[in-house]
């Protein structure tokens, strides 16, 4: 670097250097010497206590003017509104416990407070006013301040940029939530838009709503959620102040797309501190109630034009509000027919089509006292209660349609009596739907009509499901099955059920189990009808009549042992000496010898009565899809709907439906005969099978192998005790011999009642039989059906007729 050049740069570091120095003197405030920074204290004179107004007067004549009313501050000069509350807080506080470095000797030009460029007053909730002027920012000094008491001469330097808070404009202050109150407020509310209605909340908390000359409860959580949309507005863009003509936004009145009331309720007068003077009232004057009303006009963009009355403002909101705060009023509609809590009800009384029941609830089950007092089926009623409780309505209808559904003249009715509540709940029963799955139902004192399953209000479904019980102690001896086809009767033998008619046979074990089963406790899965019996029931072609016969179990014969001997004391073991013991004894100790014996132990046991032996009667019918039973002697009459494979199993085969008891690999010997009179048999051959009718003839023995497999597992499709007129031929018939017994299975041409079916007979089997139409499919089989596939049989040469020459011409034939 050349010395010329650093010379340039110490002088500049000089001047640099000596311009601090004269700045940190003071000699840049007055010409005359600076006085010394005096000790930091408060600006001023009087304690700031808790704001309530605030004032901001500009040096060219504007000003902004605060309220705080609550916890939140106003606009209320140059406009009126809601400010952003912590924004004007935050300057109020400024003024709190302000404390500055006092000044002297600076010129009003340095300062600015010759003519300040803005005053702020502030009044405090004692009503004592504060003011503070504010000058210009300290030179080279970031974020400090000149200011002074309004009124004083005492200059300030305040670290405070006051500056950057008091040129911001009036909309910088505004709340972009436009709605001055809190929705916990609102008492009342009227929509004027696709629709009008009004809502209003009671002094209970209840809303209700108007409309359209219909008047009912409101659902309050609807309610409270426009409410919420309401209170919580907010400002997309300001507009216009002070605007006067309204008719260029859409907002004049008449005009708008929506105009959305609130009602305000009066606030409550709030309690002053305690810590505050006893010259100061006890309490602040309530607020009188008022009302906002916002008028949304026309749409620009995706916003729209709106206002709020007396505030003299144009903004824009959301479109999507005009949709938020105009709900339809069926919409806002309580649809709660009634209102309770399932588990508080206690009693509940049903009255439908000339039956009525009535239950009570005791240790958490259900129980019917009317019309007799029985056990009740507690989950029917459980069910009813909880769907009654949760039941919403779907339309509020006219009068009109009240009759349509049968509403003005009630077909039954619903009481729940609800613990708590000094009135039942009442619900009316109209009538049924167009399905007639459903019924419709309201509450008596309302107008909401809803639906419900027509089933779940049926008094017979209240009744217990349980139709029948084996006595206590008992065990089923024989069932007795009066059917269509025949009467079956079966008994249990040391342990395993037998048929004894119309034939002794065997039956099928776990069927007959579970038939026994089932007819010990007979449930049905809900009760279809009470009283006389039903004509769709009586007159049913299905009927199965079952009478249950059960016995006594044997009584256990006493103990040989003396009574008074504990019964778990081996008989052997003698008895201790008493002078031996203890004086207290266990429980599980004999008796001592001096004891009377109530009989000698070598007494014999007395005589066990013979087990006595009772019946009951259940009858099973199919109808349609569904089964019902009934058991005869019940009063009132129950009958109720149980699975249909209960009258499956007592219609169906009690016996075993494999026709041949045999094995597939014992079958040595194979005849077919075909109701053409052609007879084709099979040997097996050192486990080969061939074709002996024609051993030129080559067939497959896997295929032979399959066939007999398939004719020795052939089932049974049902037994025929009472056959009708069959003819004699056979469709066809086979033979089988395994270890040198012949079995025969025989297909009958006579069509049974089934697709395809055909009676005929088995081997061991007394009566007839019916086949299905798999089974006869897979016994008539022809001689090609065991053919090797290369083994088809020739056909004539080619030109030549099927059956040879004409006129026996060379006389060769091809069959």
């Amino acid at each position: 670097m050349k010395p010329k050049t650093i010379i340039i740069l110490g002088v500049l570091l000089l001047l640099c250097v000596g311009l601090i120095v004269v700045r940190k003197s003071g000699l840049l405030d007055k010409k005359q010497p600076a006085t010394q920074p005096s000790a930091i204290r408060d600006v001023l004179a009087q304690k700031v206590g808790e704001a309530r107004h605030l004032t901001i007067a500009a040096a060219d004549g504007t000003t902004l003017a605060f309220e705080k009313s609550g916890e939140d501050w106003r606009i209320v000069q140059p406009v009126r509104g809601k400010a952003e509350s912590w924004r004007v807080s935050s300057l109020a506080d400024s003024l709190k416990d302000l404390q500055g470095e006092a000044v002297s000797d600076v010129a009003g030009e340095v300062t600015g407070l010759d003519k300040p460029r803005w005053t702020l007053t502030l009044v405090d909730d004692k009503g004592v006013s504060h003011g503070l002027e504010i000058g210009l920012p300290r030179p080279l000094e970031s974020g400090q301040t000149y200011v002074r008491p309004k009124g004083g001469q005492q200059v300030f330097v305040v670290k405070r940029d006051f500056g950057s808070d008091l040129r911001k404009p009036v909309s910088e202050y505004r709340s972009k939530s436009i709605i001055d109150a809190k929705s916990d407020q609102l008492a009342g509310a009227k929509v004027i838009g696709k629709e009008t209605y009004e809502l209003s909340k009671a002094t209970s908390g209840d809303w209700s709503i108007a409309y359209e000359g219909q008047q009912g409860k409101a659902d309050a959580e609807k309610v409270r959620s426009l409410l919420d949309k309401f209170a919580g507005l907010t400002v997309e863009k300001f507009v216009s102040d002070g605007e006067n003509d309204l008719s260029a936004y859409g907002l004049s009145k008449g005009k708008e797309r929506l105009v959305f009331t609130a009602e305000l309720k009066s606030d409550e007068p709030a309690s002053q501190p305690a810590t505050q003077p006893t010259t100061q009232a006890a309490t602040q004057p309530a607020k009188p109630a008022r009302t906002i009303t916002l008028r949304v006009g026309n749409l620009v963009d995706k916003n729209a034009f709106a206002t709020i009355d007396g505030e003299g403002l144009v903004f824009q909101v959301k479109a999507s509000m005009l949709e938020d705060l105009q709900p339809k009023a069926v919409e806002l509609r309580d649809k709660a027919v009634a209102t309770f809590a399932s588990d508080d009800v206690e009693r509940v009384e049903v009255t439908l089509g000339g039956q009525a029941v009535e239950l009570k609830k005791a240790n958490f089950q259900w129980r019917m006292v009317k019309p007799i007092d029985a056990f009740a089926n507690s989950q029917a009623v459980r069910s009813l209660v909880s769907d009654l409780a949760g039941l919403e309505a779907k339309e509020f209808p006219d009068q009109v349609k009240l009759a349509a559904y049968g509403l003005t003249k009630p077909a039954g009715g619903v009481v729940l009596h609800v613990k708590g509540k000094s009135e039942p709940v009442r619900l009316e029963v109209g009538s049924r739907s167009g399905s007639g799955e459903l019924v419709y139902i309201k509450s008596a004192g309302g107008p909401g009509v809803a639906a419900i399953e027509a089933g779940k209000l049926q008094p017979a479904s209240f009744y217990d499901t349980l139709l029948a019980q084996k006595p206590a102690g008992t065990v089923v001896e024989k069932l007795t099955l009066k059917r269509p086809d025949a009467t079956l009767e079966l008994v249990r033998a040391e342990g395993k059920w037998k048929m004894v008619q119309p034939v002794q046979a065997e039956v099928d074990q776990a069927v007959a189990e579970r038939l026994a089963m089932g007819l010990e406790r007979m449930k049905a899965d809900t009760v279809a009808a009470v009283g006389d019996l039903p004509k769709q029931y009586a007159e049913a072609a299905d009927h199965v009549t079952v009478t249950v016969d059960v016995r006594d179990l044997p009584k256990r014969p006493p103990a040989t042992q003396p009574a008074s001997a504990p019964a778990t004391q081996p008989a052997a073991t003698p008895a201790p000496d008493p002078a031996s013991k203890p004086a207290a004894k266990p429980a599980t100790q004999p008796a001592p010898r001096s004891e009377p014996k109530p009989a000698p132990a070598t007494q014999p046991a007395p005589k066990v009565e013979a087990p006595k032996s009772k019946s009951y009667v259940v009858h099973v019918v199919k109808v349609g899809e569904k089964a019902y039973a009934w058991v005869e002697g019940d009063k009132p009459l129950r009958v109720g709907e149980v699975p249909v494979a209960v009258y499956n199993d007592l219609a169906g085969e009690m016996r075993p439906r494999k026709a041949l008891s045999i094995a597939a690999d014992d079958v040595d010997q194979l005849k077919i005969v075909t109701s053409e009179g052609k007879t084709h048999e099979f040997r097996k051959d050192k486990d080969v099978w061939v074709y002996v009718t024609d051993s030129f003839i080559k067939i497959d023995p896997e295929k032979v192998k399959t066939y007999v497999k398939d004719a020795v597992d052939v089932s049974v499709e049902k037994y025929v005790y009472n056959p009708p007129a069959l003819q004699a031929a056979a469709k066809v018939t086979v033979e089988l011999k395994a270890k040198g017994q012949t079995h025969r299975l025989v297909v009958l041409e006579q069509a049974g009642p089934g697709k395809d079916s055909r009676y005929g007979s088995a081997s061991g089997v007394k009566e007839l039989v019916l086949w299905s139409g798999a089974t006869v499919e897979t016994l008539a089989k022809s001689l090609d059906d065991f053919r090797k596939k290369d083994d088809a049989p020739a056909g004539p040469p080619p030109g030549m007729p099927p059956h040879g020459l004409p006129g026996g011409m060379g006389g060769m034939r091809f069959e």
